[in-house]
């Protein structure tokens, strides 16, 4: 099936938004804050499942990721995948990745969930976590992916932006020229022999 033309995508996306925004205002709720609740809802519903094993939504979203995770041998109560995993340097930034996957070759398989695919911040955001995980653990990521449940799309995130960079980026100067050593941590879990 041929892609369609961005530009057709966007506007796509845009008739989608309006008619949700105007279903909405036709019962007095807020178009934003129902866009907001859902994604909230997708991402719970995905935790829980990694977490847990309990599947408890049939939202069409979280179900479509559910069955892409399932074929990447993504499992529930798993020690080789974790949710909300927790990134930080311990100075200035903390996140959680939203779905960590340990790949058979002892890498990482970091994802994020989005209703949209929007490249420019899910790459900096992906690259952010990159860092992250390779400056201050043993850990090193070896694929990023952006799982759109809006589209039903997973896109490949690329490592394009450089350590130093994304230095400038959070601190204003590589890591290089700053004094002393963040201690960050990110849970899940220690490679074999790892320290």
């Amino acid at each position: 099936m041929p892609r369609e033309p961005p530009v057709e995508h966007l506007r796509r996306d845009a008739r989608h938004l309006r008619d949700i925004r105007d279903k909405a205002r036709a019962v007095g709720h807020d178009a934003v804050a129902e866009l907001q609740k859902d994604g909230v809802h997708v991402h719970k519903a995905i935790q829980d499942w990694i977490d847990t094993g309990k599947w408890e939504t049939r939202h069409e979203g979280a179900q479509w990721i559910k069955y892409w995770l399932m074929q990447q041998d993504i499992r529930p109560v798993s020690n080789m995948a974790g949710a909300e995993c927790f990134v930080t340097d311990y100075k200035k930034y903390a996140s959680a990745v939203d779905i960590v996957q340990v790949r058979p070759d002892r890498t990482l398989h970091i994802m994020d969930i989005k209703r949209s695919f929007k490249r420019k911040y899910v790459t900096m955001q992906l690259n952010i976590y990159k860092y992250l995980i390779e400056e201050y653990t043993d850990w090193r990521v070896s694929k990023m992916s952006c799982i759109c449940f809006g589209d039903k799309c997973v896109f490949p995130v690329l490592p394009s932006i450089s350590k130093e960079e994304i230095e400038k980026l959070l601190y204003g100067k590589t890591k290089k020229e700053m004094p002393g050593e963040p201690c960050p941590v990110m849970y899940v879990g220690k490679p074999k022999g790892g320290k």
